[in-house]
């Protein structure tokens, strides 16, 4: 991302371990539409906390540097993805008010 100065940011955010985990099956399986049925417990058992470990690291920055940018005085909406499965309208709105 070019180094620009917003005004403002609008951060939508997941459940940590449901993204891990979706992150997790699709790069696994080829798709975000396959399934891990087919493999082995034992390669899941030993994939899955490795990959887990490293994007956690990974999503940790992402927030710190969202957190950074609230503490420089810019405005932020945070927007948990799950809040907009389940209150679409609402979070929509919520959404078109920030902007």
């Amino acid at each position: 991302m070019p180094r620009v100065r917003p005004t403002a940011v609008m951060f939508l955010v997941r459940h940590p371990f449901n993204a891990l985990w979706a992150e997790f099956q699709r790069r696994k399986s080829g798709g975000h539409a396959a399934a891990l049925g087919q493999m082995s417990p034992s390669v899941l058992a030993y994939d899955f906390p490795k990959f887990a470990k490293c994007m956690g690291c990974k999503w940790l920055y992402f927030v710190a540097v969202h957190v950074h940018l609230r503490s420089m005085g810019i405005r932020l909406k945070v927007l948990k993805y799950e809040d907009l499965q389940q209150r679409t309208a609402a979070s929509l709105q919520g959404m078109l008010k920030f902007v």
